[in-house]
């Protein structure tokens, strides 16, 4: 027969705690992971924004895509970006 070990207050203490610190480090991770999507929000704001402007500047958007190609963006996404800035343009 096993033998049942119960908790001293220091233990239970400890273990919630534990559970105190485990829930802060969650809380802590997810406000920066907020922040960081907050930044890539922005960022996709200012890339529209970028776009907007070239367009209107009359570039094609081919152009444009390649452009954006040689910042490390992904050709096919820009395109698609693009085309949907240019249709809300319209």
């Amino acid at each position: 027969m096993k033998r049942r070990r119960t908790k001293t207050y220091e233990q239970e203490l400890k273990c919630i705690w534990d559970n105190k610190a485990v829930e802060d480090y969650k809380l802590e991770r997810a406000k920066a992971e907020g922040i960081k999507l907050g930044e890539a929000k922005g960022k996709a704001e200012a890339k529209k924004d970028f776009a907007i402007k070239l367009l209107k500047s009359e570039l094609s958007v081919e152009v444009i895509a390649e452009y954006m190609d040689k910042r490390l963006y992904k050709k096919s996404k820009q395109i698609n970006c693009f085309i949907d800035v240019r249709l809300l343009l319209d």
